[in-house]
């Protein structure tokens, strides 16, 4: 029964696919239904351990923590090997969109309070994260997508 249940859901993420792509100019309001689609394929993975970016990091230093959960959505893309490969590529692929789309916005002059381009001094590289499991990573880019959501609505949608 529970390997009915899985396969179903995992049919029901595939041809969810065809509505994933996330548009340029949208918030990232329409990366969460992309982001629960990656999240319930990979949630088995107990392998993957990615650099994780936490805390008040994405308030101080949210620049560096986009760049950080994008390059390491690249290494879940490289290092995930399980069945539904062409999937999670293409998932991943759509968050990083997000995550880019947000960073380019993110470096306009007063997007969401920011005045200045330049980055805050002391932040910290991605690798000086600790690494989690996957699972732990996503937890964390869920809270990161929710902030941006956040930032998007107050900010960048007038």
């Amino acid at each position: 029964m529970r390997l009915w249940f899985s396969v179903s859901v995992s049919v029901y993420l595939v041809m969810g696919l065809v509505s994933a792509k996330v548009k340029k100019n949208d918030c990232a309001k329409e990366c969460f239904g992309v982001f629960f689609k990656l999240q319930e394929i990979v949630r088995t993975e107990e392998d993957i351990r990615l650099y994780t970016p936490h805390g008040q990091t994405a308030k101080v230093c949210p620049q560096k923590t986009t760049v950080c959960f994008a390059a390491e959505l690249h290494v879940l893309i490289f290092e995930y090997d399980g069945i539904w490969k062409e999937n999670v590529t293409e998932l991943a692929a759509s968050v990083i969109e997000c995550l880019e789309h947000f960073l380019h916005n993110l470096r306009m002059p007063s997007a969401c309070g920011h005045t200045e381009p330049s980055l805050p001094t002391g932040c910290p590289m991605c690798e000086q994260f600790h690494e989690e499991s996957v699972l732990l990573f996503l937890e964390h880019l869920k809270k990161f997508l929710q902030f941006i959501y956040y930032c998007c609505n107050i900010c960048l949608s007038e």
